[in-house]
């Protein structure tokens, strides 16, 4: 049992506190091997431990949740595709990545549909069971209690790991923004992981631990609407929520550095759905709307600071800088090239699946 619970919290942590860290998108760069030696041994842990438990007749093989079902059967078509489509083992490394992604979709599907979960995952349940066994056997109901309280603890531990893993990677990218070029440790740029020796990645806009600006933007951007769910209901503390909403602050105003006009649309669609959805299932809707006003108007401040005062001094030196005025102001301009490009793909995309609707043309359209 000790075992199986390390296996599954060793591989989980690392997929999630540690991959984004050396980069899980974009594996076209300096550190290639690296960071796809540790997404395959993060899942073989994971993988290993749901296998381990199906074997001893612990954990479900087949999903339960209907939605599981669905992703996994995309992730074994998207494995199968480039075999259908005729484009050999050079595309090798894409199929063992759906299929990685598929093992992994049905090993924590299995997790938390188990009975097992309430013995890995919850200390109260542990002890309601040791406290039922002088007197009576738990009910069904308890049991049932047990694995739903254990699942959302285990659920908020994954969060609480996601919402660190996301300050470390922003606080690397203001050090990307302070740090000169010329600064390196086993000669690699601090400013520059992937050794591009390109400012314009760097440090006019943020990488992070990234190998683009757009992978950092749109990955921080995705992390910050839980990160503040997680806030809102693990910290009780007066000062530990203001610090923790002043971390928050911080990686949004990081995400803006990255200048992905997408992160941005997606940051603010989120946060949107998550404040709705507060507002109707909350009784605390005064609290929300205070969070929400105060968050909003510290973001903007921040962002409106370093617009006046950091962008000047910056196009000081270089008057080409696409700056973030620039890109807000790139929002009406129906014309811009990016967007038209990715209308584009877009459009493509759609005659491709209409072109090959069984086998598609393997991963990442490499016919």
């Amino acid at each position: 049992m000790k075992a199986l619970r390390w296996l599954l919290n060793a591989g989980t942590f690392i997929l999630i506190s540690v991959m984004p860290l050396v980069a899980w998108t974009g594996f076209y760069d300096s550190v290639e091997e690296p960071k796809m030696a540790v997404a395959l041994w993060s899942s073989v842990l994971v993988i290993c431990a749901w296998l381990v438990g199906c074997l001893a007749g612990k954990l479900h093989f087949w999903p339960q949740s209907s939605l599981t079902k669905a992703g996994t059967l995309f992730y074994v078509l998207m494995a199968a595709s480039g075999i259908w489509a005729g484009l050999g083992l050079h595309l090798l490394e894409y199929t063992i990545f759906y299929a990685t992604n598929a093992l992994l979709l049905m090993a924590w599907d299995s997790i938390f549909h188990s009975p097992l979960m309430s013995n890995l995952f919850s200390k109260e349940a542990n002890k309601v069971g040791q406290t039922t066994e002088t007197n009576a056997s738990p009910t069904s109901e308890e049991e049932a209690i047990a694995k739903e309280n254990a699942s959302e603890n285990y659920i908020w531990y994954l969060l609480g790991c996601l919402s660190v893993t996301c300050l470390l990677a922003c606080a690397y990218a203001y050090l990307q923004k302070i740090t000169p070029l010329d600064i390196t440790i086993f000669g690699l740029p601090i400013g520059d992981p992937m050794n591009w020796d390109n400012p314009h990645l760097s440090q006019e806009r943020t990488i992070s631990t990234f190998s683009n600006p757009n992978y950092s933007g749109v990955w921080i951007a995705s992390v910050l609407p839980l990160a503040l769910s997680w806030i809102y209901t693990r910290t009780s503390h007066k000062w530990s929520r203001c610090l923790a909403f002043v971390g928050w602050l911080l990686c949004a105003l990081a995400m803006i550095f990255t200048q992905t006009r997408a992160a941005w649309l997606g940051l603010a669609c989120g946060l949107t759905v998550w404040f709705a959805t507060m507002l109707f299932c909350s009784t605390e809707k005064r609290s929300i709307i205070k969070t929400g006003i105060t968050l909003l108007v510290g973001l903007a401040l921040l962002t409106g600071a370093y617009v006046f005062c950091g962008e000047r001094n910056l196009q000081q030196v270089n008057h080409q800088q696409l700056t973030i005025s620039e890109r807000l102001k790139s929002f009406k301009d129906l014309s811009d090239p990016s967007l038209q490009a990715r209308l584009w793909f877009w459009k493509s995309a759609l005659k491709t699946a209409l072109a090959f609707p069984w086998t598609g043309v393997g991963p990442y359209g490499q016919v």
